[in-house]
């Protein structure tokens, strides 16, 4: 996973660890964020370090798959769409209807729904 901290706008690679940073994520970097007017990238697999950030972008498969922003202390999840209009199904939703390698779309009025192919379910 890649959590990003920071209010969006580009992005830097920064090879020097200012000292004032040098303890987090221990603690709250939004206040050195806002003085230096950076934006702070950590990629780990830890999932407990979300409580430091702000922003979440999940990798799967070497692509991006959801992100997760935090608002006013609320926590929404998105699929995130690529250029051409893919998006990851999470894995959960696919073992839970069967879905395998090919999938059906039907409009519908609330938005676009996702069925399995009848006959062609995953064991």
């Amino acid at each position: 996973m890649v959590y990003v901290r920071g209010n969006g706008g580009a992005f830097s690679a920064y090879s020097r660890v200012d000292s004032n940073l040098s303890s987090w994520p221990c603690g709250d970097t939004s206040s050195e964020r806002g003085s230096y007017g950076l934006t702070t990238i950590i990629v780990t697999h830890d999932p407990q370090i979300a409580e430091f950030v702000s922003r979440i972008v999940a990798i799967r498969d070497g692509k991006t798959s959801t992100e997760i922003k935090e608002e006013r202390g609320e926590y929404e999840e998105y699929v995130v769409l690529d250029s051409a209009g893919r998006l990851q199904v999470p894995k959960e939703y696919l073992e839970r209807f069967r879905i395998k390698d090919r999938a059906k779309l039907e409009l519908a009025d609330e938005g676009i729904l996702i069925r399995p192919v009848e006959g062609r379910r995953g064991e």
